[in-house]
């Protein structure tokens, strides 16, 4: 027989996404390109009044083949930022700072051209960058057990201050 529960979920409130473009030259003491491998690190988020901040790190590993013949190494770190407009989900409420976030972001693309000549190395990176916006809420469900199986948190007990 079906129970009644409460438990918490997650509700989304808005979703946004954008495309970041990042590009830079740099002189490279090298003959030829073998490789460059782009990875995100330190990705943080904030929730503002309709919109999100969204911080982090574009960490390159760049492989080249220098004047030696040899195969060397270089490192960099492009520190980023973009702000994300949310779109609501429906008229209920606006997005507001303590809202919970989740963010996505991903290395969409990665562009690069290498002139021997000049050896100035041009790179375009373009990142996704894809936030929801959620709140808990605590909803009643009916159990069953025919039905699917979830996990969930359920709620034990609530209280309110005050009274005598």
């Amino acid at each position: 027989m079906p129970e009644q529960v409460l438990i918490q979920a997650e509700r989304v409130v808005g979703h946004g996404s954008k495309q970041k473009l990042m590009e830079e030259s740099v002189t490279m003491a090298g003959l030829k390109i073998a490789e460059i491998v782009p990875t995100l690190r330190h990705i943080h988020a904030t929730v503002k009044a309709g919109k999100v901040i969204i911080q982090g790190t574009l960490h390159k590993q760049t492989l080249f083949i220098g004047e030696d013949g040899l195969e060397h190494h270089l490192a960099e770190d492009w520190e980023w930022s973009e702000l994300v407009a949310i779109i609501p989900e429906n008229d209920h409420g606006p997005v507001l700072p303590g809202m919970n976030e989740q963010t996505a972001v991903t290395v969409e693309n990665l562009i690069w051209e290498f002139d021997p000549g000049s050896r100035i190395l041009v790179q375009k990176v373009i990142l996704l960058v894809q936030v929801k916006v959620t709140v808990t809420d605590e909803i009643s469900v009916k159990t069953d057990a025919q039905g699917p199986l979830l996990r969930v948190r359920q709620v034990i007990g609530c209280g309110k201050n005050g009274g005598n």
